[in-house]
């Protein structure tokens, strides 16, 4: 008989992890299991809710190990005072890579909806060739698209040129984008100046999937007659099943490393 784990986030894609590891077995209880479950599922982000953690934590069993995702120092230490061991789940290279799979879908998405054009034939600028940048560089391929991905990893242009998009570096991009009508930021840190909006052609599509603060200056981007469009958390949005699946493996194997069976 496995060990009990309270699934306390009422967010879709928390309960999705829940659904996932009951399916395999493990038996799962709601907020009212906190007392007796040595393992506690917790949402994501934790980081700016720590108000809400500690009413989660409220009469949970000492010793209890807690799994939450996008963890804060004040969150950690917060669980801590309350006798929980709090890890954070997004530390997982396994579900980063999910993660990073299903935020590129959801790009896919966004990029369908927003135009009213298809993504084949389409040109499309990715800054940042990470996780996340890779993703969507493959999936833009294979569906057609002229891709570019722009890095200042000569490493991550390799990437990019194994997958058999081009590449070219953060600085090249202004030019080797020139006509452009697409592009796709996955780089946290303000790396977009105004020479690049210039370059595209009119009326182009910018897509933010970065963290704040983002590598787009929004005025920028407006000023040049573009359209500017934010995607965070793109996994929770379009598809909280599918993201609750991955966070659901990424508990089960964490459990399964700490001898909680």
């Amino acid at each position: 008989m496995k060990s009990e784990i309270a699934v306390l986030g009422r967010d879709e894609r928390t309960r999705a992890a829940g659904a996932w590891l009951a399916a395999q077995g493990w038996p799962v209880a709601g907020p009212e299991g906190a007392g007796r479950a040595p393992a506690l599922l917790l949402p994501m982000p934790l980081a700016g809710r720590e108000e809400e953690l500690a009413g989660m934590l409220e009469g949970a069993r000492p010793g209890a190990l807690a799994l939450g995702g996008r963890v804060s120092g004040k969150a950690a230490e917060l669980a801590a005072a309350k006798g929980v061991e709090l890890v954070d789940y997004y530390d997982r290279e396994e579900l980063a890579l999910l993660n990073s799979a299903l935020t590129a879908e959801g790009c896919i998405w966004l990029l369908l909806d927003r135009r009213q054009k298809a993504i084949l034939g389409s040109r499309v600028l990715v800054t940042g060739c990470g996780r996340v940048g890779l993703a969507l560089l493959a999936r833009l391929r294979a569906l057609g698209a002229q891709v570019l991905g722009a890095d200042r990893s000569p490493a991550r242009r390799a990437s990019a040129l194994a997958l058999g998009c081009e590449a070219c570096s953060l600085e090249e991009a202004p030019k080797a984008a020139a006509g452009f009508e697409v592009v796709v930021n996955t780089i946290p840190a303000r790396v977009l100046g105004p020479g690049l909006w210039l370059a595209l052609a009119p009326g182009s599509l910018a897509v933010e999937l970065a963290g704040e603060p983002g590598g787009m200056e929004e005025a920028q981007v407006l000023a040049a007659g573009h359209t500017l469009v934010r995607g965070p958390a793109l996994p929770a949005r379009v598809c909280p099943v599918s993201a609750g699946q991955a966070v659901g493996r990424a508990t089960a194997q964490i459990l399964r490393e700490r001898g909680i069976l």
